[in-house]
């Protein structure tokens, strides 16, 4: 029989000579279907050959001929092994530049014919080699492939994180990196194609937004899908609604530079927020050269509010960053350099305390709707950026801060934080005093009231704790009458708040 007779020379390791006697046997006869899969396995041995040769054009050529035999997609073992050889080649392009896009566009072409079984392992080991080269393909490559491959049939598995799926690398799900890659793709493609092919992309976007919605909603721990969510909706015009989007990813790179860059682009140019979030970017940690981009856009809007001073100043930064760093200075600084407005502006050599005077507005973007609590600092650790607090409820808590504001126990501070998975636990987003007058009478209050004496050399007046130091300073005694402020404090020995003093004003003769 034919196909035994194509299996055994297969297994031999006889492989040209297998293929020579299937392509017999198919002239000869064409309705066998086991000769179709003897055949098929044949070609899957000779694809691994010229995957792992790195020879593509012969690879191809294994397609075409795999896609005229008889299989179906029920033919689930030959194809997961197929799955496997294809997606081993595609990871083999990751190395190339210009080539591997022809080379993939080609693969692609041949495969997509196939009744592929299209679920299983192979199939998302073809879909993360695809992944793994994709910094090299056209965005029209890459959307034509995802689409093709369709993510509503990614698996259970595919939405873990590559630990949680067993494997021993840290990264993105395979889910997250397939949905970030098409909304990639489908911003550049709506930012760049010609207005020919506009209504098309277009079309594409508004059919992937509903799908990349639903996944931010139901995968919280994804960090960037909602980055390219709210760009997406921003190339809609939908800018409500990309901040709403944006936001969560914002708070976690808000020490990014190119994350404010961004949010202002949600903004029209003339607007204060535009403004304050050029200048929330430039208060980054980055290098100079990084935030060139922000600089040249910051002077424009400087420009066209006539703040001469303040865009000489950029001027000069952005000057100083090209030359240090070894670059030409672009036509477009040397233009400012010499345009009439440069040479009398009379700007100083950065503006650090104008971008200060605008931090505010650009961050309440970020954190207005996020949960508030005004709070009495217990203690602060700066050396591991840890604060203990205790609100306006009488409820102790505690959070990491990494902001450089100076903190000062017995302060009483307004934070904006996120609750963590302990109890009492929180990761504290923004910080701001509270202004003197503040906090009647939750957090601070008058009191007045006669010294009862404690133990410690300490007092009580009017619920109020009086500190052994503090007594001895004024020379306080048994019976006296003391007035004074208070701030709420934490009764470690009986597990809930009180009050302790801050300041005392003695009543004589009392």
């Amino acid at each position: 029989m034919n196909f035994t007779q194509i299996n055994s020379l297969r297994k031999a390791g006889q492989l040209d000579q297998a293929y020579e006697l299937g392509r017999q046997a198919l002239e000869r006869h064409a309705d066998d279907l086991w000769v179709h899969r003897a055949q098929a396995w044949v070609l899957y041995d000779l694809s691994k050959a010229d995957a792992a040769a790195g020879n593509g054009r012969q690879l191809v050529q294994r397609i075409a001929e795999i896609g005229s035999l008889r299989l179906s997609t029920e033919e689930t073992i030959f194809w997961e092994a197929m799955l496997f050889v294809w997606g081993k080649y595609l990871r083999s392009l990751a190395g190339r530049l210009r080539p591997a896009g022809q080379a993939a566009r080609a693969f692609f072409s041949a495969l997509s014919p196939l009744p592929l079984a299209r679920a299983g392992k192979g199939y998302s080991y073809l879909l993360s080699s695809f992944l793994s080269v994709k910094k090299n393909l056209p965005a029209a490559l890459v959307a034509d492939f995802l689409r093709w491959w369709d993510l509503s049939l990614l698996s259970a598995d595919d939405y873990l994180p590559p630990a949680a799926a067993g494997e021993q690398r840290p990264g993105m799900a395979l889910a997250e990196r397939a949905y970030i890659a098409y909304a990639a793709a489908l911003e550049k493609g709506c930012s760049s194609a010609p207005a020919a092919e506009q209504a098309q992309w277009r079309e594409q976007l508004q059919a992937f937004l509903p799908s990349l919605k639903n996944l931010v909603d139901a995968q919280p721990a994804y960090v960037y899908p909602p980055y390219y969510l709210g760009k997406l909706l921003l190339l809609q015009g939908e800018r409500e609604q990309a901040l709403q989007y944006f936001r969560p990813f914002a708070l976690a790179k808000q020490r990014d530079f190119w994350v404010w860059e961004l949010l202002s682009e949600l903004f029209p140019p003339a607007s204060e927020e535009h403004l304050a979030c050029l200048c929330r970017a430039l208060l980054c940690q980055s290098e100079a050269m990084f935030l060139v981009k922000v600089r040249q856009k910051l002077v424009k809007v400087l420009l066209q509010r006539q703040a001469f001073a303040q865009a000489q100043a950029e001027v000069k930064q952005l000057r100083t960053a090209y030359e240090r760093g070894g670059f030409e200075v672009p036509r477009a600084v040397l233009q400012w350099e010499e345009a009439p407005w440069y040479a009398s502006a009379g700007g100083g050599h950065n503006n650090r305390s104008f971008y200060e005077q605008h931090r505010s507005r650009a961050e309440d973007l970020l954190y207005s709707g996020l949960p508030v609590r005004e709070v009495a600092v217990l203690s602060w650790q700066p050396d591991r950026r840890l604060l203990h607090f205790v609100d306006a409820a009488g409820e102790r808590g505690h959070g990491k801060y990494h902001g450089r504001e100076q903190i000062a126990t017995d302060e009483c501070y307004r934070l904006w934080l996120v609750a963590g998975q302990a109890a009492g636990a929180y990761k504290i987003l923004r910080l701001a005093a509270l202004a003197a007058e503040e906090g009647f009478p939750q957090l601070r209050r008058w009191f007045s009231g006669r010294l009862h004496e404690l133990p410690n050399g300490g007092g009580l007046a009017d619920g109020v704790l009086i500190l052994p130091a503090q007594r001895a300073r004024y020379a306080l005694r048994a019976g006296q009458q003391v007035e004074g402020l208070a701030i709420r404090a934490w009764d470690r020995r009986k597990e809930k708040a009180g009050w302790r003093c801050v300041a005392i004003e003695v009543e004589e003769g009392g």
